[in-house]
């Protein structure tokens, strides 16, 4: 974080020339505001002529509208810093914005920089970073470069994605805004198979992962060649600005579909991190002890939802699109269905063994192997019908929740009919459990049918009764053993 100003300054205990820096800092902060409240920069904050002369062009801009900004702040060929070595490239990039082009949002905007970068520069490394980040390690550069210098592994991996931490966190971190189920848990999980999803920020791209299909092997040097001009000459400028144009993308529609991140989407980071999987990339989740990169996160309740709702929005696009690949709706349909179902089974009977074997006590010994025939499984399960094969405790809040909704429907819906008004009053309860129904049709397939009439009786009907009894002995048992 002491490499960060707004970070340190933050953090307290500034003394001496540092609170003078701060002072410095917060005035250069309110200059930045001043600025863009009156849309230009006020001649008199500039001291060098040069300077005055680049921003007498910049008036009258808003964020929506005003042309490509590219300015060289350091050059390394050039610029030295008071030990005599040289610094690295600074350069500012605002693209071109127009009302009469779309922007793409922050895929247009990481795009826009994938090109200018790739005139100005073209190194093989990209790290993407949100506004409100801070660098706290500055070792990041040297441990994404351990993967992709790996000659067995990096031929095709695309990127390498840190975990994300937040500064400014209350203790009970009240909104959930760290997400640590889904940055890190989740991702250290996905690593094991293609790699983690991109989330967006705190991650290291290779730049051809970024315009084509992983290679059978490196490709040379020749294709990372560095420009050799000075970026400040004319020429490279000229090119940079076309590149940050609006009207670039113009006849260009491979930009945010073949080419780049993707658009279409307003949740462009995982859905750009998904399309690179499709095409055969890999990815890596590096988290070390040290947090690498520190975000802020939301303090208001409505920044918290809104930010939500429109990874939701994003997702649904998402979702539409994966719809529309081949017809796929009922495989949705399917996979929303075992959500529900792996919900209320294995999710809840692993809890509760977890729980009783904290405890002391343990029910992993329902782990029942199937007796039936592999032609009739098969045959089933070709036909798209659920295999209710043997008893199981699963099948006890399957079937539970099966017949309880289903009766739950048909009361409702008679009562919304035969009552004044009682369709507005029972609406929402009959939606829901229709979906539930709906959801369960499997269930009552298997209840309804001949021939597993008799096998329904011993594998859905029968655990209805005989496995809460046993998990009520259990937990006696367990809860005696606790007090004697």
């Amino acid at each position: 974080m002491e490499r960060s100003p707004e970070a340190y300054f933050q953090s307290g205990g500034c003394d001496g020339e540092a609170e003078e820096m701060k002072v410095m800092f917060e005035s250069l902060k309110e200059r930045v505001d001043c600025a863009m409240e009156k849309g230009y920069v006020g001649l008199n904050l500039v001291n060098s002529p040069e300077e005055k002369e680049i921003f007498k062009t910049w008036k009258n801009f808003t964020r929506k509208d005003h042309p490509s900004v590219i300015q060289v702040l350091l050059e390394r060929k050039k610029d030295k810093d008071i030990t005599g070595h040289p610094l690295p490239n600074l350069i500012y990039i605002s693209r071109e914005k127009r009302p009469a082009s779309p922007h793409n949002f922050k895929a247009g905007a990481l795009n826009a920089l994938l090109r200018v970068s790739e005139t100005m520069t073209n190194v093989p490394l990209i790290l993407t970073l949100d506004c409100d980040m801070c660098s706290n390690d500055p070792t990041a550069p040297q441990r994404a470069l351990c993967y992709f210098l790996d000659k067995e592994f990096s031929p095709n991996l695309s990127f390498v994605q840190f975990q994300q931490r937040f500064t400014g966190l209350n203790k009970n971190d009240i909104y959930g805004g760290e997400f640590r189920w889904l940055l890190t848990l989740g991702e250290q999980g996905l690593d094991g198979l293609q790699g983690p999803n991109y989330i967006g920020k705190g991650c290291f791209f290779s730049r051809r992962s970024l315009y084509s299909s992983p290679p059978v092997a490196l490709p040379s040097f020749d294709e990372f060649k560095v420009q050799s001009c000075l970026l400040s000459s004319q020429l490279i400028l000229l090119k940079a600005h076309e590149a940050a144009s609006s009207e670039y993308e113009h006849g260009r529609k491979e930009w945010g579909s073949q080419i780049g991140f993707k658009y279409g989407s307003l949740a462009e980071d995982y859905y750009t991190g998904y399309i690179l999987h499709c095409q055969g990339w890999r990815s890596v989740f590096c988290n070390p002890d040290r947090p690498t990169f520190l975000g802020e996160s939301p303090k208001s309740l409505v920044e918290v939802v809104s930010q939500s709702k429109r990874w939701n929005v994003g997702l649904y696009q998402n979702l539409i699109e994966f719809m529309e690949v081949g017809g796929l709706i009922h495989r949705w349909w399917s996979e929303q269905r075992m959500w529900l179902i792996k919900g209320i089974t294995s999710s809840t009977f692993g809890t509760l063994d977890f729980i009783l074997s904290e405890i002391g006590n343990s029910a992993s010994g329902f782990n029942l192997t199937s007796k039936v025939k592999k032609e009739e499984e098969n045959m089933l399960y070709e036909n798209g019908k659920f295999v209710f094969n043997t008893a199981s405790p699963f099948f006890v809040s399957m079937g539970t929740i099966a017949i309880v909704n289903v009766i739950s429907f048909i009361f409702g819906f008679i009562k919304a009919m035969i009552r004044v008004g009682g369709l507005n009053e029972m609406l929402i309860h009959i939606l829901l459990s229709g979906f539930i129904v709906t959801n369960s049709w499997p269930v009552y397939e298997a209840m309804l049918t001949k021939k597993m009439v008799v096998k329904c009786q011993k594998v859905l009907l029968r655990p209805l009764f005989c496995f809460p009894l046993y998990y009520f002995v259990l937990v006696t048992s367990t809860l005696h053993k606790m007090i004697s």
